[in-house]
């Protein structure tokens, strides 16, 4: 069941586990969640798959000081509070394809679907670049560039665009790219030591 986005568009925060349903489209409230603690197994249990992943790593990243907490359920940790603003950037941080919709709708660019949209672009321009000529500047130069033109991008989307670019661009010369040294062909040989 789809999220009731006219309620949490409104929310400040919530807890995990609910974010976690969020950021899949999904309404916190339709999972078949059993929150019995008799038999101590999973409460999540009859949940969908990518709903069970999404959430072991945001409970790893809350535990780890990655995931930034408004409140902890020490004995639940599914069941601690995050203010949803947050939530929404780091799960961006992990290129996670969000809902169009607020919370995950930032100002000052959207994330809908992720980042595929910008890394397509990105991938693209790469290409055009690749097919020009040789690298004239650092992997990381061009991952700076790339960041500022095709919002929002992250180091992995840009780096799977790399890696795609190189592929499809036939550009093995720009696997390990960067300012050559010497210039036109020369061979640098290492300084004599002498003593």
């Amino acid at each position: 069941m789809k999220a009731d986005w006219e309620l949490w568009g409104s929310v400040l925060s919530a807890e995990v586990w609910q974010a976690v349903a969020l950021s899949l489209d999904l309404d916190p409230e339709g999972l078949d969640i059993d929150w019995r603690p008799a038999d101590y197994s999973d409460p999540f249990e009859s949940c969908p798959v990518e709903f069970k992943r999404r959430l072991k790593i945001a409970i790893n990243h809350a535990q780890n000081g990655r995931l930034e907490l408004a409140s902890i359920a020490f004995s639940n940790g599914p069941r601690s509070s995050v203010k949803l603003p947050i939530f929404t950037k780091w799960a961006q941080s992990l290129d996670w394809p969000l809902p169009p919709r607020p919370p995950f709708k930032m100002s000052g660019g959207t994330n809908a679907g992720g980042t595929s949209g910008s890394e397509a672009k990105c991938k693209t321009w790469l290409i055009d670049l690749m097919k020009a000529g040789p690298s004239t500047k650092t992997q990381a130069e061009y991952r700076k560039e790339a960041e500022s033109k095709f919002e929002p991008l992250g180091t992995r989307a840009f780096l799977r665009a790399w890696g795609a670019a190189v592929l499809e661009a036939d550009a093995s010369n720009w696997k390990k790219p960067g300012r050559k040294r010497g210039g036109g062909g020369e061979k640098i040989r290492p300084a004599r030591r002498y003593g």
